[in-house]
Parts: C-alpha cells; structure tokens; sequence
C-alpha cells in the first residue's frame, strides 16, 4: 500500500510540473532608472507585421490577451493605465522559431546479474515550434528602453483558445514578477 501511495505521489508530483509549458523566462534593465518613480502607463502602437519577420503578421487576437494579462498585473502591482502623460511605454513583440529536442527514455527495469537497471535505451528527436514573449518597458520622458523581460513556450502544445489564454497568462505572470526589480543597495 506504501509503494501504490509513493507511486501516486510521484505522479501527482511530475504532472503538476510538466503543466507548466512556460520556461525561459528572464528579464534585464536599466540600473540607473529609478522604478519608486513609476505610477502610471499606456501600451505603444502594434506594427501591423512582426518586427522579426515582416512576412508574419501579428496574431491580434493574442496581443489583446496579453494586453488583458497585462493590465491585470500591473493593476495588482498598483500601476494604473493612462494614455495622458503616462510614465512608461509598453511594447509586446512575439518571436517564433523552429526548435528541435531529443528525448531519451530507459527501457523496462529489470533485475540482472548487474543488479537492478533499465534494459535498453531509446531516443527521439522531436520538432516543435517555440514562442518567445517580449515586454519592453519605455520610459516615456527620455524615450529609453529601462526593463525587458520576456518567456518561452513550447507552442505545439497550446492547441485550444482557452490553453493559449492559460499560456500567456501563466508567461505574462512568470514575466511580471520581476517588475518591479529588486531596489538596490546603495
């Protein structure tokens, strides 16, 4: 009874990890900016196409969820949307790129001569598509890029509209919990 109730636990345990299809996530900004400063914010203007490939167009209908994603946030954080004299700028851009990733499995666990161990090793190389989610954050009086932070996800596995909302929910979260960066000792 013991092992069935390990063996459950491991399971609930390596499920609950693998849901999270966000990793990647990192953020980088101006040490000189001063972020107390910050109270208020508007969102910059979409290009019609992707900065990174002028051929894709962008997919609106995920930029107003990570807008939402957003918003909501930065609202828990006490920042406030303003298009009149905002104190930052905020720029999304998606980035997506062919990946390839090789997956090993053990085979069976058997009992030998050499003691207790898989039996026989396979691999796979899978290709999947990996999105990539970019904030910048603009300070609108010197108009200089002062927090970046971005996420990746394994696109291949976002298939329905209520997954891709979960998906950019979860990166934008994961983005955001790093805004305001820590303050420094001075």
């Amino acid at each position: 009874m013991k092992t069935v109730r390990n063996f459950l636990l491991l399971s609930i345990i390596a499920l609950t990890a693998s849901c999270s299809s966000i990793y990647g996530v990192s953020y980088d900004y101006d040490k000189n900016a001063n972020f107390t400063q910050l109270k208020t914010y508007d969102w910059l203007p979409m290009p019609v196409t992707d900065v990174y490939d002028e051929n894709e167009q962008i997919d609106t209908i995920s930029i107003k969820r990570i807008k939402a994603a957003v918003n909501n946030k930065l609202e828990a954080k006490g920042l406030e949307i303003s298009s009149e004299n905002p104190d930052f700028l905020i720029a999304v851009y998606l980035r997506t790129k062919e990946r390839l990733r090789s997956i090993t499995y053990d085979g069976p666990y058997v009992y030998s001569y050499y003691g207790y161990g898989p039996y026989g090793v396979t691999s796979t190389i899978r290709q999947y598509e990996e999105g990539t989610l970019f904030l910048d954050f603009v300070d609108t009086k010197s108009k200089q890029l002062i927090w970046r932070g971005s996420a990746k996800s394994d696109l291949d596995s976002v298939t329905t509209p209520e997954r891709r909302e979960r998906v950019i929910t979860e990166a934008v979260q994961k983005i955001l919990d790093n805004f305001p960066p820590p303050t420094q000792p001075e």
